[in-house]
């Protein structure tokens, strides 16, 4: 049996956020995430579209180093 060592480095929980047009939905969401206790981080993938979700997961990402 191969053991699963975790490292200080890595969080315990990943979470993959899409984000598809979410700039009204967004930050009731990392809200929530960030009130939400444990080791975690959020990866959010954005969709590229113009509605200002990327400028809100920019300001996130730079208050809170779980949030990518």
């Amino acid at each position: 049996q191969a053991e699963v060592s975790q490292t200080s480095d890595r969080p315990a929980i990943s979470i993959v956020i899409p984000v598809f047009n979410a700039e009204d939905t967004l930050d009731e969401c990392i809200e929530s995430l960030k009130a939400q206790v444990g080791d975690w981080e959020a990866v959010c993938v954005n969709d590229a579209r113009g509605d200002g979700s990327l400028v809100k997961l920019q300001r996130f990402a730079e208050e809170d180093a779980r949030i990518r």
